[in-house]
């Protein structure tokens, strides 16, 4: 009797156990077939959790073959942990974690992101992995065709283009549409990128009328070709005699419009001699000043001058008086010399205008923002434990600092002439930020941790450090720091970086309050400057490039 109480037991819970078995399993779906996409695009790889699965609490690893320990990208609780170096600022969730879709978004495609991937979902009692394929395409350039002598009336023609992914076809039509392709001669190569070339020349003959065009493919679609066309006529020397003999007259044509404008305007007056300018230009200058119409001009700044506006100042316009030996006097009744003529002194009063102050900052700072650059960060220029998030960037590890390596990142654009303008968000609102670099690097700066960040250096940088006496060290710039820098009484959410290649200047701003806070004005004229950024080594908290 006790046999048959058993399988009474097993059949009890076994519904039981099946149901929580059931409830911790679960299964991720990839697509079967290749996903495709265009080099320098964008593509999605598909992966989603069976039963519409709710995977923030789950751990979301995307790896290559053999690289588990340096995923692509690795989520777990509740964020994002890991971003390889060769895909930061590159690779994004694409779906709604909540629903269970994990799929990863990948911009900027290269040559080298083709091969497989791997999904992997793990909670704490299960896990699912699958893999698909990333084929990559690239456009190549449109061919390039030259045509040369051959023998026996013949002409060689030849196409090249390069840039392709995969091997592409190149195909020969003539003007009537008819295919060539059995006549060309087609080699095929890769280059160190592992993109393909495709060269091909075929011989016609020189009498034959219409156009050739070459056609080069990924497939039949107008989005995946590049054509190029031309004549097969090689010029003769008839036909060079004929080109030099129509350039010939279209000079002497020109020569002689331009010699009858000039004798026409000469006869109307309108065009004066040299000497009649010099005579204009001598009694320009013995003509009396008149005092009550000519305004002084703005002084000239100086060399010394840390900061020169983009605009001119908002100081008073004097009219000077009569001017003597260099001092200023008014003139005085010749009857009696020390009284002075009230009338005359009303009406040789200096005269001022007024501009408004705060309409000469607004078209400033118009003016300034007219040049504003868009900027990105340059993961090759990025040390390991800084983590880029698209124009953000932020200290992802405290403790792990090689003193061989740079603290801080550079954009890709260099600039060499010209003015040019970005902001840098350096602080939210909330945050309690302790230290931030953001200025510019010459190309030949040195990258190391322990090399200061001084003009001498090549940086021309502005740093803040909340306590600079004991965190500063060789980050510290030599310049005497403004009070909202130095006490943080004021502290500032984001700077302006104002580049003035022409003039050697590089300038600081608090936007929040349009001021100037300091301007370096020993640029090295003629270098590539790179944008410099960094967050500090001293919290995690990110600054961004607007």
């Amino acid at each position: 009797m006790s046999a048959a109480i058993v399988p009474r037991w097993v059949w009890l819970f076994l519904p039981l156990t099946l149901s929580q078995v059931s409830s911790a399993s679960f299964s991720i779906e990839v697509p079967k077939a290749p996903v495709s996409g265009l080099n320098g695009d964008s593509v999605s790889l598909p992966c989603t959790v069976s039963k519409s699965i709710d995977a923030k609490k789950f751990e979301v690893r995307w790896y290559r073959p053999s690289m588990y320990s340096t995923p692509v990208l690795l989520y777990k609780s509740g964020q994002i942990v890991e971003i390889s170096a060769k895909h930061q600022g590159r690779v994004s969730f694409l779906g709604a974690l909540e629903k269970g879709d994990v799929s990863l978004k990948l911009d900027n495609l290269t040559v080298a992101d083709e091969g497989l991937y791997i999904c992997q979902v793990s909670s704490d009692s299960w896990y699912e992995m699958s893999n698909m394929s990333l084929k990559i395409r690239a456009v190549g350039s449109i061919p390039i065709l030259s045509v040369a002598h051959a023998e026996e009336g013949q002409v060689n023609v030849s196409c090249h283009s390069h840039g392709w992914l995969p091997k592409p076809s190149l195909n020969w039509r003539d003007g009537t549409g008819r295919e060539l392709k059995h006549q060309s001669k087609d080699t095929f190569s890769k280059d160190s990128e592992g993109l393909m070339s495709v060269s091909s020349w075929l011989l016609v003959s020189s009498s034959d009328l219409g156009w050739l065009s070459c056609i080069v493919a990924l497939s039949a679609s107008n989005q995946e070709m590049r054509e190029s066309r031309v004549v097969p006529h090689i010029p003769t020397v008839a036909d060079s005699w004929k080109e030099a003999f129509i350039v010939v007259l279209l000079i002497l044509l020109l020569s002689i419009l331009g010699f009858g404008v000039y004798f026409i305007l000469n006869r109307k007056g309108l065009i004066c001699s040299k000497k009649q300018k010099k005579e204009d230009a001598e009694n320009l200058e013995i003509q009396p000043l008149n005092s009550s119409a000519e305004k002084q001009p703005h002084e000239a700044p100086t060399a010394d001058a840390p900061h020169q506006s983009l605009l001119k100042g908002v100081d008073d316009h004097q009219v000077p008086e009569q001017q003597v030996d260099g001092a200023l006097t008014a003139e005085k009744d010749p009857v009696n010399p020390s009284h002075v003529d009230k009338n005359h002194q009303e009406q040789n009063k200096p005269q001022t205008v007024l501009t408004d102050p705060q309409t000469a900052l607004a078209a400033e700072w118009k003016e300034m923002k007219r040049f504003k650059v868009n900027l990105t960060i340059d993961p090759k220029e990025n040390p390991q434990f800084l983590m880029i998030s698209g124009k953000s960037i932020c200290c992802s590890d405290l403790e792990d600092i090689n003193d061989e390596e740079k603290i801080f990142a550079l954009c890709k654009e260099a600039f060499s002439s010209g003015k040019h303008y970005w902001e840098v968000k350096v602080m939210e609102r909330n945050e309690e930020k302790l230290s931030w670099y953001v200025g510019v690097a010459s190309e030949e700066a040195e990258r190391m941790y322990k090399v200061p960040l001084t003009p001498a250096n090549g940086f021309w940088v502005l740093c803040y450090e909340k306590e600079p006496e004991e965190h500063c060290g060789v980050y510290s710039v030599n310049i005497k720091m403004p009070e909202q820098l130095k006490t943080g009484s004021k502290k500032i959410s984001t700077l302006g970086v104002f580049v003035d290649c022409d003039n050697c200047t590089v300038s600081f701003y608090d936007t929040d309050r349009k001021s100037l806070i300091y301007t370096f004005t020993n640029l090295r004229p003629g270098k590539s400057l790179y944008p410099l950024i960094s967050p500090g080594i001293r919290d995690r908290f990110r600054i961004t490039v607007c």
